[in-house]
């Protein structure tokens, strides 16, 4: 039985023919570039306008604090923000390395401190070890004015 390789006739009549196919590519944007050339026009100025914006920033505010039922700890309430998810190791919120925040994308947990948040307007340091109490220890819910969460740092000067 005879068998016929035709692969690399193709291959072969692809390598003749793609030199002529780049040099007919070039062709239009040769001449397009020439027209462009004569519809050009010089800017006597050119003024360009930004604004420093941050990353998001959310807070929960006291009405919200008092309307839930019962929030025993700040990280409750930081659940309460659209986007932002609070995993904790154990139930009553008390391991140290075991709580996660995470907010559309960012993260803060015992390796990573993307994340900050501040309780009534003071930054709450990292939650990593000497960086400050974790947002859940010591803090009376019912005494709060509002917590805020923000991704990155450097927003809130924690």
């Amino acid at each position: 039985m005879r068998t016929i390789a035709r692969f690399p006739r193709v291959s072969l009549l692809a390598l003749l023919i793609a030199p002529a196919l780049d040099a007919l590519a070039e062709a239009p944007q040769g001449e397009a570039a020439e027209a462009r050339s004569g519809d050009a026009r010089t800017l006597d100025q050119v003024q360009v306008i930004g604004q420093a914006t941050s990353y998001a920033k959310t807070s929960v505010r006291a009405e919200t604090l008092n309307r839930e039922t019962v929030m025993s700890s700040v990280n409750d309430a930081l659940n309460e923000v659209p986007g932002v998810v609070v995993s904790e190791a154990d139930a009553t919120g008390s391991s140290v390395w075991g709580t996660q925040i995470s907010m559309r994308g960012f993260v803060t947990n015992r390796d990573t401190q993307q994340i900050g948040t501040t309780i009534d307007g003071l930054p709450n340091g990292g939650s990593g070890y000497g960086g400050g109490s974790l947002a859940n220890r010591y803090i009376d819910t019912l005494d709060l004015e509002t917590v805020e969460v923000s991704q990155g740092t450097a927003d809130i000067s924690s």
